[in-house]
């Protein structure tokens, strides 16, 4: 695997979203100071990252994203107030995020599934 090789961010300002060119994505927004990604940029970043140049398995990506839904999840509904979680995953790469977010919230202590 090739190792992720620093890229420059100099054709954006500092708080737009770039690519590992540095180029600006195209449908990009700003809420709150974060970058949001359209569904293009989202497309464009994934091949970016599994590129040569970028060096990511799609696997990394997907334990990546679901460890960050888990923990944005257990910062925003407490272990303490909300014990019980239920994921809805589907078909391909997202369902594959969901499902490693719910064994993420697992090993938190939450119980993932079905609410009685």
């Amino acid at each position: 695997m090739a190792a992720a090789q620093p890229h420059s961010t100099s054709a954006a300002p500092a708080s737009t979203a770039v690519n590992v060119n540095g180029d600006a994505c195209r449908d990009s927004i700003e809420f709150n100071g974060v970058s949001l990604l359209g569904p293009t940029s989202a497309q464009e970043l994934d091949a970016d990252l599994m590129s040569d140049q970028g060096g990511y398995l799609v696997e990394q990506l997907m334990e990546l994203a679901g460890l960050s839904c888990s923990q944005a999840l257990a910062t925003v509904f407490p272990l303490a107030t909300y014990r019980s979680v239920l994921v809805v995953a589907g078909p391909g790469n997202n369902g594959g995020d969901g499902l490693v977010c719910a064994r993420h919230l697992r090993h938190l202590g939450y119980v993932p599934g079905p609410v009685s």
